[in-house]
């Protein structure tokens, strides 16, 4: 689901709720059509579950476990939307989405440099290429320049670099630079013990520098 269809299904799901939150039961309860309520309340924890960790923060009022179908939640549910709908119209949520990423490729490259100090260095540049290869993805979405390729093969590292160096978001020397750290990690992601010289420590070593200093000055942008 990308940002535009995230932003239909929470302006959906506002729209929804009014109707709920204007509904009352017979006989002039303060409680809400309990089947519209329920339904609602099941679409938005799909919503939630969309976001993923991005949703912690507006997760309270929509806890399943606790059955209360009263119009005071039901606006307070209303409400927490409008506030999901507004953290993505300003762009909020896409750049808590960066950090949470940034986060997450930072402990595998810490895994990656513990690996190499346990003299494994070839998963460490195999985990150092697939963080690189990610970023740039990542990146080429936001872009709009996802490379397109056959259904029978994805676009590989290499073809997104070439996608960024041609919307211009990069210079060729930065490119050559992608192609560089590319080639150590093909390396790895190829081994051959029997290839002379073939991959070194030290070449892992400068991969997992390079990417983490690369991925600082580069970060994923539209």
């Amino acid at each position: 689901m990308n940002k535009q269809q995230l932003a239909d299904t929470v302006q959906r799901l506002i729209d929804e709720g009014d109707g709920v939150r204007k509904s009352r039961r017979q006989g002039g309860s303060d409680e809400c059509d309990p089947a519209l309520f329920v339904k609602w309340l099941g679409s938005c924890l799909n919503l939630l579950r969309l976001l993923g960790n991005l949703g912690n923060p507006f997760r309270e009022p929509f806890d399943w476990s606790v059955y209360d179908a009263s119009v005071y939640r039901a606006k307070m549910m209303y409400s927490y939307l409008g506030s999901i709908r507004d953290e993505l119209k300003h762009g909020t949520l896409v750049s808590i989405e960066q950090f949470v990423r940034a986060a997450t490729f930072d402990s595998l490259l810490e895994q990656a440099e513990y690996v190499l100090s346990e003299g494994y260095f070839i998963p460490a540049g195999v985990l150092a290429r697939a963080v690189l290869e990610e970023h740039l993805r990542n990146w080429c979405d936001a872009a709009h320049c996802t490379p397109v390729k056959p259904k029978s093969r994805k676009p590989t590292l290499n073809d997104y670099n070439d996608a960024l160096r041609a919307a211009n978001k990069y210079n060729p020397s930065v490119q050559k630079h992608v192609l560089a750290m590319s080639g150590f990690g093909n390396d790895a992601a190829h081994y051959d013990p029997k290839v002379e010289p073939g991959l070194q420590e030290s070449d892992v070593e400068w991969l997992l520098r390079e990417v983490r200093e690369f991925m600082v000055k580069h970060p994923v942008e539209a």
